[in-house]
């Protein structure tokens, strides 16, 4: 005798998951391997939803060694930029999810317009075609961690993270290519910063600049000496010389840039290792040895 279905045999019947690990799965798929997550965005409407957002979460604009590992929708960002109202509003909303960028060619501008919610945010090119609209947009932003050539913004403005709300958000300030001479009372400014955590500094002749804010700053734990860049080739000796000295405080820690450090920026983006991340593993194995110092001197006391 036929056996009549009503619905589809067991064997047949569709596997659903639960909703919230359904979408778990998507959006893990969508972070581990953004070049071909695109692909998911046609899946289905909802996986669109669910992933979208963070497709568009690190945007870098660079190039490195000849190759422009630029994201694919920089373009269509700055198009909508130059569009201004009449921009589409896809864009716009792509645009709102941005919270990591790297800049380093062109024009940092546009994106910096475009895109209202970043609070990771490295220009490393120059921005003197638009130095006055970029230093006056950057406090609309809530940045958080700021990697920049710091005469940009101060060089014309001495004053100028007294006066914005950028000196309220920011935790870590990675300071490139520091001039030493006109970075003289740099740590007065710093020292002033209510949020600020973590410092990184590359440069010459910067060592009054990191002895400051050591001294007066009381929310600092984290300062970061990177010797040996392009921007501060370093003097050994000095080096050497001021490692010792602090070699009882935990918070200034010698670490060298990665040799590719736009790698090194997007992994720590996307939740991986950093240079900051680096240098707090440093920081740790410092505490860990003065730690075991002080121990061994109790007891060699008592």
């Amino acid at each position: 005798m036929a056996i009549l279905y009503t619905e589809a045999p067991p064997s047949y019947r569709e596997a659903r998951l639960p909703l919230e690990l359904e979408r778990e799965i998507f959006e893990l798929a969508a972070h581990e391997d953004p070049k071909t997550a695109y692909a998911l965005l046609l899946v289905a409407k909802k996986v669109h939803i669910w992933i979208e957002s963070s497709l568009y979460r690190v945007v870098v604009k660079a190039f490195h060694n000849g190759v422009f590992p630029s994201s694919p929708f920089i373009q269509k960002f700055e198009d909508a930029f130059h569009q201004g109202v009449l921009s589409p509003p896809e864009v716009k909303r792509q645009a709102f999810y941005v919270q990591h960028a790297l800049i380093s060619r062109g024009d940092a501008l546009p994106l910096l317009t475009m895109c209202p919610n970043i609070v990771d945010l490295a220009i490393w090119c120059s921005i003197d075609s638009h130095k006055i609209e970029i230093s006056t947009m950057l406090p609309l932003i809530p940045i958080q961690k700021l990697s920049i050539r710091p005469t940009y913004l101060l060089k014309e403005n001495p004053d100028y993270f007294r006066d914005t709300t950028l000196a309220r958000s920011l935790t870590h300030f990675d300071m490139v290519c520091v001039d030493g001479p006109f970075w003289a009372d740099g740590w007065k400014f710093l020292s002033c910063l209510p949020r600020l955590t973590h410092l990184a500094v590359d440069g010459t002749n910067v060592y009054p600049t990191i002895e400051g804010v050591l001294r007066e700053s009381e929310t600092i734990t984290l300062v970061v000496r990177c010797p040996g860049t392009v921007c501060a080739p370093g003097d050994k000796n000095e080096d050497t010389e001021y490692e010792k000295r602090y070699g009882e405080d935990s918070r200034l820690v010698f670490c060298k840039y990665p040799e590719n450090p736009l790698n090194c920026w997007e992994g720590g983006a996307n939740g991986g290792q950093d240079m900051w991340n680096m240098a707090e593993s440093l920081q740790q194995v410092k505490k860990n040895r003065i730690r075991r110092l002080r121990r061994e001197a109790c007891q060699s006391r008592g």
